[in-house]
């Protein structure tokens, strides 16, 4: 394989993989607390931090995508209005459903 195709490995950030791995268990924690009734008391702590700490999961999510897309965006040279265009497209749609 001709070396030059290959892009040039790039440093990793390991502080973005910690906190995707954080909100991964987040996750299932919405999931796991979302049938547990306030009537349970063995399930009471774990209820209350479904509204509160773990829907930080879900935006933290979008926000991770946005910026690894946004970085493959700028490194392939294309115009940054266009991708923040999208983005509020997006976000408008989203928004509207």
């Amino acid at each position: 394989m001709d070396e030059s195709l290959v892009a040039p490995k790039r440093e990793r950030n390991y502080w973005i993989d910690l906190g995707r791995l954080l909100m991964a268990f987040f996750v299932v924690g919405i999931h796991a607390t979302r049938k547990a009734s306030w009537a349970a008391s063995v399930n009471e702590p774990l209820t209350a931090l479904n509204p509160s700490l773990f829907r930080m999961a879900v935006p933290f999510f979008f926000i991770c995508t946005a910026y690894f897309a946004y970085d493959t965006f700028l490194r392939n040279g294309r115009d940054p209005k266009v991708f923040f265009k999208s983005a509020l497209r997006y976000l408008f749609l989203y928004g509207f459903w």
